[in-house]
């Protein structure tokens, strides 16, 4: 997974960054969010996510992931 920059250290995603890398829709990575699936950052309409917690989200559902885009 590629990230696009850092913050303290931590590498950090854009939602544009996470549907590309993922394959997925916004919409997607808004009902991810919305049932607390992949935790998520944001300051006003700007969500982003720490490339570690994206690792431990593919890691716990990827078998989902790949249903899920295969799906849309």
């Amino acid at each position: 997974i590629q990230s696009s920059s850092s913050t303290n250290g931590k590498m950090i995603l854009t939602s544009k960054d996470l549907q590309s890398e993922l394959d997925v829709s916004r919409n997607q990575l808004y009902n991810w969010r919305k049932c607390g699936l992949i935790n998520f950052y944001g300051k006003g309409k700007k969500i982003w996510y720490f490339r570690e917690d994206v690792i431990k989200f593919v890691k716990t559902y990827g078998n989902e992931i790949a249903k899920t885009a295969k799906a849309e």
